[in-house]
């Protein structure tokens, strides 16, 4: 307690960078890569949006989530699960080719190496590569 009673305040959290704000600025460091876009909006009549998305090359990337402390997130909830998979068979049908990724497959490099490949097809292997062999 603080003085006269009053409760000390919590310290402050520091503030989370999301794992496609990460993903954006590698992509951005590359330099090579330019257009992508957040939260774009692919589909004329549907609200959805995709975490980042580069629409002259027709890529998508969305971070999948999972929830914290044994509670579950929209992704992992059958609803939410179904949709999802309504908005990723309109995507296809749209044309896009879509990565989707977790954020510690983004911290240790796997989705930038991914996405490079899927920008270069004729090269087998990335210049951010990772050695990590976790699936996560």
């Amino acid at each position: 307690m603080g003085p006269a009673g009053w409760a000390k305040p919590k310290p402050k959290r520091k503030p989370q960078t999301d794992g496609a704000e990460i993903l954006f600025w590698q992509l951005e460091a590359l330099q090579a890569h330019t257009g992508w876009q957040r939260e774009y909006r692919f589909h004329n009549k549907r609200l959805w949006r995709l975490d980042l998305c580069n629409p002259e090359k027709r890529l998508a990337v969305e971070v999948e989530g999972l929830g914290h402390y044994g509670t579950k997130s929209r992704h992992q909830r059958a609803d939410g699960f179904a949709a999802d998979c309504e908005k990723y068979a309109e995507l296809a049908i749209a044309g896009y080719r879509l990565i989707r990724v977790t954020s510690r497959q983004i911290k240790s490099g796997r989705a930038l190496a991914w996405i490079e490949r899927a920008l270069n097809p004729l090269s087998t292997e990335s210049r951010h590569e990772a050695t990590d062999t976790d699936p996560q």
